[in-house]
């Protein structure tokens, strides 16, 4: 029998920007690198890193803000919690899907609930303007989600407690089961598997 964990979550959106030239090569604006092996798509172009995101935050804020570190919640959570956090996935790039079946055995499965957070203004903004599915957001990109945490259930709120004091947002996101044959590591949703 596996122990179900609830996954708990610190959250908040990280980018790679770099400057990138109109169509004609001259003006320079941020722009956002997306995918992996070098794909390169620039979402914001040149009036793009002006247009409005969220109430108050244009394009160019929300990319160019700084990336949250996490090390001071972690640790303190790691250090109050060592036997009841069995897990971390850091996700960066390869999002959701490519960077928590890292931290899991082959033989479990996360299902995760992609109601169960926010998402960010400039991720809907990514998805609108660049077209993209949602199946390739949580490919790609952390959807708002910049750490998971593998808890145990009847510590879940212990921990989140914690990392709450320590300055961080936290969601509980979903679980982690038994893995079934032909089955992906992390499924999306209620049925949907990546």
């Amino acid at each position: 029998m596996v122990p179900q964990k609830g996954l708990l979550v610190l959250g908040r959106v990280g980018f790679w920007a770099r400057e990138c030239p109109d169509k004609a090569g001259q003006n320079k604006a941020p722009c956002l690198v997306r995918g992996q092996a070098g794909t390169e798509d620039c979402v914001a172009g040149n009036n793009g890193a002006r247009q409005q995101c969220g109430p108050e935050e244009t394009l160019a804020d929300l990319v160019m803000a700084p990336t949250r570190i996490y090390v001071s919640a972690v640790r303190a959570a790691l250090k109050a919690h060592q036997h009841q956090i069995h897990a971390l996935a850091h996700i960066t790039g390869g999002g959701i899907v490519g960077n928590l079946p890292r931290v899991l055995p082959e033989t479990l499965t996360a299902e995760i609930d992609p109601s169960a957070w926010p998402r960010p203004a400039v991720m809907r903004w990514i998805q609108e303007h660049g077209q993209i599915s949602e199946e390739e957001m949580f490919r790609v990109f952390n959807c708002g989600l910049g750490m998971i945490l593998a808890v145990a259930p009847a510590q879940a709120e212990e921990v989140a407690a914690t990392l709450t004091a320590h300055g961080e947002r936290v969601y509980r996101i979903g679980q982690v089961r038994q893995r079934q044959p032909g089955e992906s590591q992390t499924l999306m949703g209620s049925s949907k598997s990546l």
